[in-house]
């Protein structure tokens, strides 16, 4: 069975109107306007607290009662300032942290503070006790339960919407000098801030929940604050007044006035200017221009028609670095790095160079034999006065491949220089590719495979021989391909079928030869008559005649089986005669026999038996 204690408020009303006075504080009660009776209860306890006064600290601060398990004992009470953390004396020891002190003073605050009433004060202290743990039974009197419950739903909602900060606060906002910084309060704080019209240079406008600023050019990247006015009866500190084995009371205000802080980033830009020219300061149009922070490429513009473009949105707290990022067409790419700080930058460009080649052999021709030296002749244009410039000459095959390959260094006498480059020839068709660099970086190429000017095509001389009879002698029948038209060395000599024997000493003779046809060499010079009776094979080499003495053998017939190069030396008259007299002396030297007799007889028969049959044939027909 429940057992109801009922006092007066706080229980201070055993002392009736009479002042309470303490070390340092007094405390008095006034008469409400309001009274009845509250019940109070939490897991074990209950107790009835009539509401017929107000508890008021003699600054004329209301005071709040924290601990309604606990009688009061005595007149005087100290006071001091709450702390993170306070302990109420009493049976239930409640513990007061600096989160739950926020919390009551922000109740007292939208319970009394600004709505202040004799009833708002009750509710107030009502609220109070059940953010102490305690619960609200029952309520008689002038007030109701039901409009307490309307009154803390009121109130809670204004707490849990409370903002200390409005939504933008300790944020950076980077704003560029000509433009401007808008900041827009989610919480609704804004309203409630003293905002001035300027600010260390910054014009300042607010706009229902929102603030505008506008840097100057006084202004400077700074931090600015905004502070709600403050109020002496609404913030400040909260105090904790007690005694031993007496109530606890307390007087809360909000810690500080609300305010806001935003950190100003000004951005105020600089303008850097570049000019792209040539040599002769001619505007270059089409140069791509880069403007780098560290590393980072930020910005990229192209050069206008006179060959100027400029760069108007940088940071000037920051150092940027220009360079070119592609030159105009016809020229080089300039390398060099600016700095910023120039302000008006010119940029030179070189017009790129140009290279025309002609590879040929030593003596001008585009046809070479392997052993021929070839010559790549190099023309330049488009230098610069006494710089130095490296030249890659390299001799290729058709599919690409390098064969060889020289390099040159040199300092241009003026714009235009030639330079020839001298190589070992190839057994096959070569072409020649150049590569000019300047500073060890490849300026200019001039490489095309199918490119005859820097073509050397290949020569492959063959030769088909034969030999004929004509009248008393003979001649040497050479069919030949892939020769130069010039002339040529025909050298020849006799040696005895399938043997290697010189029997004939050779000859030389010069010729007039063109890319493909066909030489006759008699060999009306050789002594046949020399010759023992017999096979022989005329040999052939065939020098172009300009490199005989270098020994620049073009084709040769060196087959000594060669039955198409061979011919037969007969017996001559005389020694025919010779014959048949050595053999008549030797037919008179013999005796007759009948052998002689035997072989007549047999001649004569033949005959007859012949012209027997034929006029038997001719009989037959007549018939």
């Amino acid at each position: 069975m429940k057992k109801w204690l009922i006092i007066g408020v706080c229980l201070l009303s055993v002392f009736c109107s009479t002042q309470v006075f303490a070390t340092d504080t007094v405390v008095t009660m006034r008469d409400s306007k309001e009274s009845g009776v509250v019940y109070v209860e939490e897991e074990d306890f209950h107790t009835a607290l009539s509401y017929d006064d107000v508890l008021v600290s003699d600054d004329d601060d209301v005071l709040f009662c924290l601990d309604p398990t606990t009688l009061v004992n005595g007149k005087e009470y100290q006071t001091k300032v709450f702390s993170n953390e306070e302990i109420i004396t009493g049976e239930k020891q409640k513990k007061i942290d600096a989160s739950l002190k926020e919390k009551l003073s922000l109740t007292t605050y939208f319970g009394y503070a600004i709505q202040v009433s004799d009833k708002h004060y009750h509710y107030t202290q009502m609220l109070v006790w059940e953010n102490l743990g305690y619960r609200i039974a029952k309520v008689t009197g002038t007030l109701s339960l039901e409009e307490y419950q309307q009154f803390k739903e009121n109130v809670t909602k204004k707490i849990e919407q409370y903002k200390k900060y409005t939504s933008w606060h300790n944020q950076t906002v980077t704003v560029t000098l000509g433009e401007r910084a808008v900041l827009e309060d989610l919480n609704g704080l804004v309203s409630q801030l003293i905002i001035p019209e300027q600010i260390e240079g910054w014009k300042i406008e607010r706009i229902d929940n929102r603030l505008i600023l506008t840097p100057t050019s006084s202004a400077n990247t700074t931090i600015l604050s905004f502070y709600q006015e403050k109020q002496p009866q609404h913030h400040g500190m909260s105090f904790i007044y007690q005694r031993e084995h007496s109530q606890t009371l307390g007087k809360f205000k909000l810690d500080t006035e609300r305010f806001s802080t935003v950190r100003l980033n000004l951005i105020k830009k600089k303008d850097v200017v570049v000019h792209k020219v040539d040599r002769n300061g001619k505007g270059l149009q089409g140069a791509n221009i880069g403007v780098y922070e560290g590393n980072q490429l930020i910005d990229m513009l192209e050069t206008d028609e006179n060959g100027n473009v400029t760069f108007s949105n940088l940071n000037i707290e920051k150092h940027y670095t220009i360079k070119e990022v592609k030159a105009p067409d016809g020229f080089l790419l300039n390398p060099e790095v600016y700095s910023d700080e120039l302000g008006t930058i010119t940029i030179v460009n070189d017009k790129q160079p140009t290279i025309q080649s002609k590879a040929t052999t030593m003596y001008h021709q585009k046809q070479s034999y392997p052993f021929e030296k070839h010559v790549e002749a190099v023309v330049l244009s488009n230098l610069v006065k006494d710089k130095t410039y490296m030249l890659v000459v390299k001799q290729l095959d058709t599919s690409g491949k390098v064969l060889k390959e020289q390099c040159r260094s040199f300092v241009a006498n003026g714009t235009q220089d030639e330079q020839s480059f001298e190589f070992e020839g190839y057994e096959d068709t070569v072409i020649y590719a150049d590569e000019l660099y300047l500073n060890d970086v490849l300026i200019t190429t001039h490489l095309d495979l199918k490119n005859q000017n820097q073509t050397v095509y290949a020569l492959h001389p063959k030769i088909q021989t034969y030999v004929n009879k004509v009248g008393d002698t003979y001649v040497d029948t050479i069919n030949y391909e892939g020769f130069k038209q010039g002339e040529v060395l025909v050298k020849t000599w006799i040696t005895p079928l399938g043997k290697e024997d010189i029997v004939v000493e050779p000859t030389e003779e010069i010729y007039s030869v063109d890319e493909k046809g066909s030489l006759s060499v008699a060999l009306d010079k050789v002594n046949l008559d020399a010759l023992d009776e017999g096979k022989y094979v005329v040999m052939e080499q065939i020098f172009d005649y300009s490199q005989k003495e270098k020994g620049a053998l073009l084709a040769e017939h060196t087959d000594t089986n060669s039955q198409e190069q061979s011919f037969e030396k007969e017996a001559t008259e005389e020694t025919t005669q010779t014959v048949e007299e050595t053999t008549q002396k030797q037919d008179d030297a013999l005796p007759e026999t009948g052998e002689h007799n035997a072989v007549y007889l047999l001649v004569i028969g033949s005959v007859c038996i012949c012209l027997g049959i034929r006029g038997l044939l001719i009989k037959k027909l007549e018939k």
